[in-house]
Parts: structure tokens; C-alpha cells; sequence
């Protein structure tokens, strides 16, 4: 145990802090003998903080505390655990349930139940409300909530704590196996099974608790879950499997034992799937196989449009004012034979304008009852009440979708007349279906369906989506950028349905704009690997009249990006400006670039609320600011439920702290709160940071203040789906081994007007030599061939 934690009875006098899980305390020694251990402040006190449940004042907890010295206020103790004892004697239960309510509701309870263990009532849920005085339904599910809390997670914190499961783990643990006696069954059987069920949790650190409760190296369950550690890692760098020995070589590395100890373990671990010397988690290869068969089995159910394409193509031509290439024209035909197409083509070959044509095609099709007439399914069924374009039951109804908020942005702002969704949003991806009607609402029924920025795309969310697209004869877009950086998830959607050659691909050929020597050639010199700039170039150069390049020596690159965002500022908002780099840290990552375009956009005010979150990030009313994580059914401010995800950008327009509510929150008690009031109304429920996003205004709590982050720059990975009017890229010395060519083309083909590149020549060049190995080991491609191959042998 570190020198610095000590293990004490302490109690808490003053409350300084508490908005959900996370409190600040002052608290005295519960034994005048331990004063010794702590470093007490001026008042004959010691400050605690960290993940706890709410504490009651002068009541006596057992706690491990960690002293640490914080920069703001000074030494104080980190919470690693808290707790009470559980009551157990009649004497010791109603002291426990006094401090959960007023001596009146306490007198009410025993009152009507004299005879009765009033906590186990409370815990098993048997009052006849009725028959207590005074207690209405709010207020009784307001005491038991709090009650339940405490009594489960004092089982927790007793039989678990010790062994370092945490305060912010108790809620989920409870959620996943019903009861606190059960979580603290399983846990100890089997602790490797709290990095399967909870977040935050990985192998690492469900070791670290296996050891503290004595669980022997060589034990099964630590072999096995290493095993589907080592799968997992794997899966982090993009594949879906690995080989037998190297499993076996990394997992002996990983859990320092013998392989002969761990080879008979790999047959013996669920979730698993074996084929010849390839080993995955069995989910994975599932959704690999399940993407194969959804995809060829849609092909296969294609049918012929009754449409003249060349005669739709001519009309369009002329009322666009543009000329198509071969194969622009190729897609619409391939779209008019097949359920499935993949359209690929690398920036200003016109992705989007085909896009437009092909909505304006689901528009004609809608005027024309033989072309509806051949698509063989009833309409009613599978589509929305609501038309996209007038025209009955049968109008033909479509859906555009992108993998990130931004990205769909992006595409409603390219198409025009019609929204895009996130990927998530429309299929509710990670939330839990409550019922059938649930679960409607997030089937996809439109006849034909885009999806935008799939190399983004993993074979997991892939699967999701195939599954969801619930109408069988409808049409299915794929639009992609074979050049940019994979998926951050794991597989290889894209490339493994390019290269499988089994499914209709159009890829296009030519870059319009490209003869005017500005980014859109920039970004196609670097895709293709051509040098446009010698290593040794100092200076500013200009490429046609939307693109500028200025190479500096590494001591200028922080007042180089300085001065280039504040000129962008003469021609865009803040919110239409990126600044783009491959990380987050140092001086030249997104924290520190984000932290200086605050001071310039958005300074410290008296008038602006603000919280800090760590010592470079502060977040003020007015912040642009991105949400980085799926969070579904949230309340905004109307009280409606919305949900909120990955890529969502918006402002924020208040902070409200605990501070901010104490008055309302004395003055609020029973006399004067409906007791038919929603609980979700409590006062804590609107303590946060409240955002504008597009679905409204949100309060995202403090403690999930991660999820948040500054949108005015972003690493070249997160920047991927969305787009700027102007664009800075920075590309220093310090980033040449994380630079390669296709994160530079992604980066610099997020410009709509204007892009500026900020780098040293020499590290520019150097990194266009490199591509990003899109090769990942993966069972896709191979299954899309044998899948076809098998089809092709039941339709012989």
C-alpha cells in the first residue's frame, strides 16, 4: 500500500461540494488518537474529495484515503473508499433510517408498522402506503431511492472496496447483476469478469483487483480473460483476429507465465471463434459473417428500374449547368440494376453533386407509376407515415445517413433540401430497446438509403445498420474515400467490400478543379505520392486561390499558427474555421491550441459563468464545444427526451453549479413540492453545463465533463466526415512519425473555401512517402466471396 493512504474512521462535518457521485467534504477523525495520521488545515479539519455517494453529516464512515497536494486548494485526501457499517441490530436500523428522513417520517413508518423490520420493508418494497401518515409517493420513492443506495453500496464498499472496485463501479455493478449480493458473489468468484461488464474497467486493472483479493496467476480465469485481452488490443489496432502463436506469444508476454500453461485455456474460453490458426472474439467474426450474408443476400433480390437513366441524365445535365463523366454516368446505371453500390471517389470528383442527382432520381421515380410498379414491395409496410415528397403510400422514400454528427452536417449542407442523421441516431446504436415499438423506431423502412463516409465505418456498426435496413427491396448507397484513414473501430468495411470483388463498385476518375493548381490539387499530389514542394523550401507559396502553403522553422510554429488563425478570423466565424494537427498533447496538440483560440474568441468574462476542468481546459459560457460520446435519452431543457452523439457540435449557454441552486433548494420542501411530480425533477438534475446542440439544449453533468471538448481544433482523426470554410493544418517536425499521407489528405480535404498548411517542407514531404497500411487482418473479403460462391450454388 503507497505511504500516502491510510486507512481510518473519519467523519464528515461540512458539506463543500456534492453533484452526482462527486464530493468535496471537510471531515474530523473520528478517534482524537488518529489526528497524527492527517495533516489537518487551520480549522482542526482535513478536506476529502473524489466518487462517493452523498455523505450525512456527523455520522461515523470507514474510508481509505490517499493524501495528495492540489494546486488550488492545497493538501487534502483522493477517496478511495467510504462507507458505513450495515446495520444490523433493531437499534442500529433505526439509527441508519433517521438518517435518511426527518423524525416525523421515521415515527410515521413504525407507527403503522410497529412489529416489522421497517429497513427490510423498505429494502423488499412491501409498504401499503396508505396506511402511513403523511407519506405520500414522491416523497417515499425519494426515501427508498436514497436508502437503497446507501445499503447497497455499503455491501459494496465493505466486501469489494477493499480490493480497489470504486464508488463510480457500484451503480453499474448493481445494473448488471441485480443486486449488491449477487455483484459481490461474482466478483469474488471471478473478478477478471468486472473488465467484460464495466467501462473503465480493462484487464490491467481487474488484475491488479484479482491480486489484491489473492487470485493465483495461473488461475483460468485470469488465463482466459488475458487471452481475450490480447484479442481485444488487436482489435484497438484495427483487426479481427490474430494467429494461434502470436496469441500465444503475446499472452505468455502479457501474463508472464509459460504458454504450456495458457494453449489448453484458449479452447476453453467462451466467446471465442477458431478457424485454422485464426483465433477472434466470436462477436466480431459474427458481425463479419452477418455483414457477407446481409449484403449478398440484398444483391441477389435486385430488380431493374423502369427508367431511361440516359434521358434522366441529359435533363439533369442541363438543369444542373454540368457535364457528367463515363463513370458518374456508370453509377446511375449501376443504381438502377443493383440493391447494393458502392460509389468511390477521392475529393473533388463529385461525390456529392451525385448525390443530389440521385435524390432528384427518387423524385422523378415518385412522378412515374410504372417505375414504382417495378419495385416489388408494398410501401405502406416498410415507409414512414410521413412522405418524403407527396405522392400517397407509395411514394418512393429515402435516408441519408453519416457515421458522425459532423459528417452529416456536412452531407445535409452538400444535398441541400434534405437532412442528414448520424448512423447512431437513426439505428440507436448502443441504446438499450425497451419494446417492440422501441425498437421500430429504429428500423430503417425508406426505399433507398445513403451512406456517406464509410471508410469511417466499422464492420461492427455496419453489421448494426445492415440489420436495421428492415424494407428487403430497398436500395443501398455506400459513398466513400478510398484515400483517407480507416475506421478507427475495428475491421475493414470498405476495403474489404472494394477488394472483394463481388459487389457493384463505381469508382471515379476525375478531379474537377484540379487544373487549378489549389488544394484540390494539393490533396491529390498527396494522395497519389507527388512531390509539390522541396524539403528545403522556406517561406509562403500560394496554390491557385484557395490554398496556401507556409514552411517555418519548428521555434515559429507556435506563433505561425497564431498568426494564420487570427487572419482566418478576418474571413470566417470561429465555428467555420479548423485547426487541424495528428495529436492532443504539447504545444502544437488540440488542448493547447483550443485553450489559446478561447483566450482570442472567447475570454475570461465577469459576466461568464466558467468551470474549470483540469489546469489547460476551462469551459465558459459561449465555448464552441463538440460532444465525443453517444449519450441516448437525455433530457433537454424542454424536458423532452433527445439524444446526443459522437460529433454533435454546439455552445454553451450556461453553467450551473450547486451554489447556484442552494436558495431554491432550501426553500423547497414537502408542503410545497407535488407529490405527483416526476422524481427526474429533482434540483440535482439541472446542475450541469448546458449546451445548444441541434436537438436542443442539454445539460451534460460535471462528472461527464470528458465527453465534452473544445471544437475549434481537432486531431486530423477527429476532423474526418466533417469540414470547414477555412482550414489550418499543422504539420511539425515533433509529429513525423504519427504524419503519413493519408491523414494529411484527410486533413487537407476538409477545406470548403480556404486551407493553409503550416509546416516544415521537409517533414511535409516526408511524411507523403508514407501511406497508412490499409491492409488489416480481417475474415470480411474472404466471406463476401464464399458467401457469393455458395448463393451462386443454391441458384444453380
Amino acid at each position: 500500500m503507497s505511504k500516502n493512504i491510510i486507512e481510518v474512521e473519519i467523519v464528515p462535518t461540512k458539506k463543500l461540494f456534492y453533484n452526482n457521485s462527486f464530493g468535496i467534504y471537510s471531515a474530523i477523525p473520528q478517534n482524537p488518537n488518529d489526528e497524527h495520521l492527517f495533516q489537518l488545515n487551520s480549522y482542526g479539519n482535513f478536506c476529502i474529495k473524489g466518487k462517493m455517494q452523498e455523505l450525512i453529516l456527523d455520522i461515523v464512515y470507514k474510508a481509505k484515503l490517499e493524501g495528495v497536494e492540489d494546486k488550488k486548494y492545497g493538501f487534502g485526501y483522493n477517496v478511495h473508499t467510504i462507507y458505513r457499517d450495515v446495520p444490523k441490530t433493531n437499534q442500529e436500523k433505526r439509527d441508519f433510517l433517521s438518517t435518511m428522513m426527518t423524525e416525523l417520517q421515521l415515527s410515521a413508518f413504525y407507527n403503522a408498522y410497529p412489529n416489522q423490520d421497517i429497513l427490510e420493508m423498505f429494502i423488499h418494497n412491501t409498504f401499503e402506503l396508505f396506511k402511513i401518515k403523511g407519506i405520500g409517493s414522491k416523497t417515499y420513492n425519494k426515501i427508498r431511492k436514497k436508502l437503497l443506495e446507501n445499503v447497497e453500496q455499503q455491501s459494496l464498499f465493505a466486501e469489494l472496496g477493499k480490493y480497489g472496485v470504486k464508488y463510480e463501479h457500484f451503480s453499474k455493478l448493481i445494473d448488471v447483476f441485480g443486486t449488491a449480493d449477487n455483484a459481490i458473489e461474482k466478483v469474488k468468484k471471478n473478478p477478471y469478469c468486472l473488465a467484460e461488464h464495466l467501462h473503465g474497467i480493462g484487464f490491467k486493472k481487474a488484475d491488479i483487483i484479482a491480486k489484491n483479493m489473492g487470485i493465483p496467476d495461473n488461475s483460468k480465469f485470469r488465463i482466459q480473460a488475458g487471452i481475450k485481452h490480447i484479442i481485444s488490443e488487436e482489435e484497438q489496432s484495427g483487426h479481427t483476429y490474430l494467429e494461434y502463436d502470436d496469441l500465444l506469444e503475446k499472452a505468455a508476454e502479457c501474463l508472464v507465465l509459460d504458454r504450456g500453461l495458457i494453449e489448453p485455456e484458449i479452447d476453453k474460453t467462451e466467446g471465442l471463434y477458431i478457424e485454422d490458426d485464426k483465433i477472434a472474439l466470436r462477436k466480431t467474426y459474427d458481425a463479419e459473417s452477418d455483414v457477407a450474408k446481409l449484403l449478398l443476400n440484398r444483391l441477389n433480390k435486385s430488380t431493374t428500374l423502369n427508367i431511361d437513366i440516359g434521358e434522366f441524365l441529359i435533363t439533369q445535365e442541363r438543369e444542373m449547368g454540368m457535364t457528367l463523366t463515363d463513370k458518374q454516368k456508370e453509377f446511375f446505371h449501376n443504381f438502377a440494376k443493383y440493391n447494393v453500390n458502392f460509389l468511390i471517389g477521392s475529393a473533388g470528383m463529385g461525390k456529392s453533386a451525385l448525390q443530389k442527382i440521385l435524390i432528384n432520381l427518387a423524385k422523378k421515380m415518385n412522378a412515374e407509376t410504372n417505375v414504382l410498379d417495378t419495385i416489388e414491395v408494398k410501401y405502406d409496410e416498410y415507409s414512414d407515415e410521413t412522405d418524403v415528397e407527396d405522392g400517397g403510400s407509395s411514394a418512393i422514400k429515402y435516408r441519408l445517413l453519416a457515421p458522425t454528427g459532423r459528417a452529416a452536417k456536412v452531407l445535409s449542407t452538400y444535398v441541400g433540401d434534405t437532412e442528414a442523421s448520424t448512423i447512431h441516431r437513426a439505428i440507436g446504436y448502443g441504446r438499450q430497446e425497451k419494446n417492440k415499438e422501441d425498437k421500430a423506431n429504429y428500423e430503417l423502412r425508406e426505399d433507398i438509403i445513403i451512406i456517406d463516409e464509410v471508410s469511417m465505418m466499422d464492420v461492427r456498426l455496419a453489421c448494426v445498420l445492415l440489420k436495421k435496413i428492415v424494407n428487403p427491396f430497398a436500395r443501398v448507397v455506400f459513398i466513400g474515400d478510398d484515400a483517407q484513414i480507416a475506421s478507427v473501430g475495428c475491421g475493414n468495411f470498405l476495403r474489404n467490400c472494394l477488394d472483394s470483388g463481388v459487389l457493384p463498385v463505381t469508382k471515379l476518375d476525375k478531379v474537377f478543379r484540379q487544373a487549378e493548381g489549389g488544394g484540390l490539387s494539393i490533396a491529390t499530389d498527396v494522395r497519389q505520392g507527388h512531390k509539390f514542394i522541396e524539403s528545403n523550401f522556406v517561406g509562403e507559396k500560394k496554390f491557385g486561390s484557395d490554398a496556401l502553403l507556409r514552411s517555418v522553422s519548428q521555434e515559429h510554429m507556435e506563433d505561425g499558427y497564431k498568426y494564420y488563425y487570427k487572419l482566418l478570423l478576418q474571413y470566417y466565424k470561429p465555428e467555420d474555421i479548423m485547426v487541424l494537427t495528428p495529436t492532443k498533447k504539447g504545444n502544437l496538440g488540440t488542448v493547447m491550441i483550443n485553450k489559446h483560440i478561447q483566450s482570442i474568441v472567447n475570454p475570461p468574462d465577469e459576466m461568464k459563468k466558467e468551470l474549470k476542468y483540469h489546469d489547460d481546459c476551462t469551459f465558459r459560457i459561449g465555448d464552441y464545444v463538440m460532444n465525443t460520446k453517444n449519450t441516448y435519452e437525455i433530457r433537454d431543457l424542454n424536458g423532452s427526451w433527445v439524444d446526443i452523439v459522437n460529433g454533435d457540435t454546439g455552445v454553451i449557454v450556461d453553467i450551473v453549479k450547486e451554489s447556484d441552486l442552494e436558495a431554491t433548494a432550501t426553500n423547497e420542501t414537502d408542503d410545497n413540492v407535488d407529490d405527483n411530480v416526476d422524481d427526474e425533477e429533482d434540483l440535482s438534475h439541472k446542475i450541469g453545463i448546458y449546451v445548444q446542440f441541434d436537438v436542443g439544449i442539454v445539460s451534460i453533468p460535471f462528472e461527464k465533463m470528458e465527453q465534452l471538448m473544445h471544437g475549434w481544433a481537432l486531431t486530423m482523426h477527429k476532423s474526418q466526415g466533417g469540414s470547414g470554410q477555412g482550414v489550418l493544418c499543422i504539420l511539425d517536425k515533433s509529429h513525423k512519425f504519427q504524419l503519413n499521407a493519408n491523414l494529411i489528405y484527410t486533413a487537407i480535404t476538409r477545406f470548403k473555401q480556404r486551407v493553409i498548411i503550416l509546416c516544415q517542407a521537409e517533414t511535409l514531404n516526408f511524411a507523403c512517402k508514407k501511406f497508412e497500411n490499409m491492409r488489416r487482418r480481417t475474415f470480411l473479403e474472404n466471406l463476401l466471396r464464399t458467401t457469393k460462391e455458395r448463393l451462386n450454388e443454391v441458384i444453380a
